[in-house]
Order: structure tokens, then C-alpha cells, then sequence
């Protein structure tokens, strides 16, 4: 019976692999599109020029063609984001790394500056002192998730360094 739970639990995992492939293998496809001009030149990138509606048109189009087009690419990408997930999943020694790595990078994210984004983004007529506040809380806001995230970090590097990388298990 124990032996039939894992079976159904690998075939599950197996079964979820594309729901969590393919979105990161489209925002690694995003993130080149964006940092490679329409000739591969870094000055014509999308992401260094304003936002007029025409760029934004040119750079969906640019996409689609890469998201259609490079299958080397979706190869190359499918089998890293595979690789890493593999890597990580045993180099981690328990869930709670995880947890911990999430909760202090995603609660400052969540809680403080997509907020503060969104208020720069939406709110029209901010007066200027209003906008300087909003951009210091902004800063002080990622020093304090990236603060978090180093001291936990550096709490998980001091418990792996006590044991070797894959403990007494293996792969």
C-alpha cells in the first residue's frame, strides 16, 4: 500500500510538472524578449525605451514570434528550469527552507511594495511630497525584504554547513 501512495504521488508530481514549466519558461521568454532590441541590440530593447503604444505593440509582436518560433529555446529552457528544480529539491534539506525563503521576500513584496507601486502608478496628481514619501517607502521597504532575506539565508547556510550538502540521503 505504501509503495502504491508513492507511485500515485510521483505520478502527481509528474503531472504537474507542465503547470509549473511552462509559466516560468514564458516569463524567462518575456525577460529576453525584453532585454534584446527587435536586432539584438541592447539600445533598441523594449525595456530601455518609453512606453509609447506602438513599442508595446512591436515588443507583443516580438514575443509571439519567440514564443512560436525557438524551439531550441523552449528546449534549452524546459530542461534548465527541470535541472534546477532537480538541484534544489535535493539540495533542500526540508520544506521549511522553502517556507522560510518565501515568507521573507513575499511578505514585504506583497504587503509593502506592490502597494506602493500601484499608488505611483495609479493615484493622478500626487503632489511631489507625497511621491518622495512614496518612493522612500518604496526603498526602505525592498532594504527591509532584502534584510529579511539575507538573515534567512544566512540562518540556513549555518544549518547546511553543519551537515554535508545531501546529508545522508540521496537523489
Amino acid at each position: 500500500l505504501l509503495e502504491a501512495g508513492k507511485a500515485a504521488m510521483g505520478l502527481t508530481l509528474l503531472s504537474s510538472l507542465p503547470l509549473l514549466l511552462i509559466p516560468t519558461r514564458r516569463t524567462l521568454t518575456h525577460v529576453r524578449v525584453m532585454c534584446k532590441g527587435s536586432n539584438g541590440a541592447a539600445d533598441e530593447a523594449p525595456l530601455l525605451r518609453s512606453g509609447s503604444s506602438s513599442g508595446r505593440l512591436e515588443w507583443k509582436a516580438q514575443l509571439e514570434r519567440e514564443l512560436e518560433s525557438s524551439t531550441g529555446w523552449r528546449v534549452l529552457s524546459t530542461i534548465g528550469i527541470a535541472a534546477a528544480a532537480v538541484l534544489g529539491a535535493c539540495w533542500i534539506p526540508s520544506v521549511l527552507v522553502v517556507w522560510s525563503i518565501s515568507g521573507a521576500t513575499l511578505i514585504t513584496a506583497v504587503g509593502f511594495l506592490l502597494p506602493i507601486m500601484a499608488a505611483l502608478r495609479l493615484v493622478p496628481g500626487l503632489r511631489r511630497v507625497h511621491r518622495a514619501l512614496l518612493w522612500a517607502s518604496l526603498v526602505g521597504s525592498a532594504a527591509v525584504g532584502a534584510l529579511c532575506t539575507v538573515i534567512v539565508a544566512v540562518s540556513i547556510s549555518e544549518d547546511l554547513s553543519a551537515r554535508s550538502l545531501f546529508g545522508d540521503r540521496t537523489c
